[in-house]
Order: C-alpha cells, then sequence, then structure tokens
C-alpha cells in the first residue's frame, strides 16, 4: 500500500477514502488549487473548469496499514540502479510468482531478477533481511518517484514486510514467497 502525503487547507475538517480512480486524474491537473467536496458515498474533485465524481468511503472502514519499525537510511542513486537492473528479467507469468520479483540478497550482498530464462544481478547491500519484493511494485511508482526524492532522506527496511519512505510518501510492501532460483 502507498500513503502519500500533501498540505492542504481544509474548510471543515474530515477525512474519508477516495477511490483509486483519482491518481489517473492528477496527472490531467493544472498547477493550482484542486478543491474535494465530499457527498453521499462520492467526493467530487473540482479545478478551474473540471469536474470530476470519485467513490469513497468513510476512512473507519479502511484497513489499519502495518506500522513497520528498524528504517535505516537508504542510497537512493544504488537502490533505482539495482532495481532498474534487476527488474528487467523479472517474470510477467502468474504461475510462479517468486519469480515475479526481485531478490534483494542482504548476506551475499546482491539484488537479481530472473524468469527462468534470464538472470539479472547487480551487487549491492542494503539495510534489513534476505527478501523476495514484486519487481513491478518497484519499477513502477517507486523507481519513478525516487527520482524526484532522492535529496529528502529515503529510508528503508526490508523484511516479510518492506518498506521504503520519505516526508513525501511511504510504501509498504508485502514479501513474496518462496526460494529464488
Amino acid at each position: 500500500y502507498i500513503t502519500a502525503f500533501a498540505k492542504v487547507q481544509t474548510e471543515i475538517p474530515g477525512s474519508c477514502c477516495i477511490d483509486s480512480m483519482l491518481t489517473s486524474l492528477i496527472s490531467n491537473f493544472d498547477d493550482g488549487d484542486v478543491k474535494f467536496t465530499e457527498g453521499k458515498g462520492k467526493v467530487t474533485v473540482t479545478q478551474k473548469n473540471r469536474k470530476h465524481q470519485i467513490g469513497c468511503m468513510p476512512a473507519e472502514e479502511f484497513p489499519v496499514g502495518r506500522e513497520l519499525t528498524g528504517y535505516q537510511k537508504l542510497d537512493v542513486q544504488e537502490f533505482i540502479r539495482a532495481m532498474s537492473v534487476a527488474s528487467v528479467a523479472a517474470s510477467t507469468d502468474t504461475s510462479r510468482p517468486v519469480l515475479q520479483g526481485c531478490s534483494i540478497d542482504s548476506k551475499k550482498g546482491f539484488v537479481a531478477g530472473a524468469d527462468g530464462f534470464r538472470l539479472a544481478k547487480y551487487d549491492a547491500v542494503f539495510p534489513g533481511d534476505s527478501v523476495i519484493i514484486p519487481a513491478k511494485a518497484i519499477s513502477g511508482f517507486i523507481l519513478n518517484e525516487l527520482k524526484f526524492v532522492q535529496d529528502e532522506g529515503v529510508e528503508a527496511v526490508f523484511g516479510q514486510w518492506s518498506g521504503i519512505r520519505c516526508s513525501r510518501w511511504s510504501v509498504v510492501l508485502n514479501s513474496l514467497e518462496g526460494t529464488f532460483p
């Protein structure tokens, strides 16, 4: 799951969970104010001449996320390079989920991806336990966002549940179970 932080001004305090459709709309917004108005099961998102209605639910009904401990400073440049290399060889075949991940082996000092035909390996050591994390999650949101927050004190922890966080967002991933080839 991903948590994003933003500075807002509110006229009426409150909270709700908005459908992920909002992330698709964000790229179409201009710079400037965006207004959110909550109604019955919907939030109206307005900016200039654009108006969208998105489903929502009470914040109390949203599952509570895991609180991770043991975060350590992450070398962002090294992490981007390692994951960019390893995720290229990760499988898209859902029959063997473990091959859809990148293996971070903290003890042996490498990151690898393999789909049964290709193997990509990058020598690097990252904080935490040895894990296999979903390559799709890493190569999508995380690598794209890390390019913008390199100097903001990014921290990470790797284990059964892994997390990467900075001042603007945090991501928590469930590690893949199985033995990496």
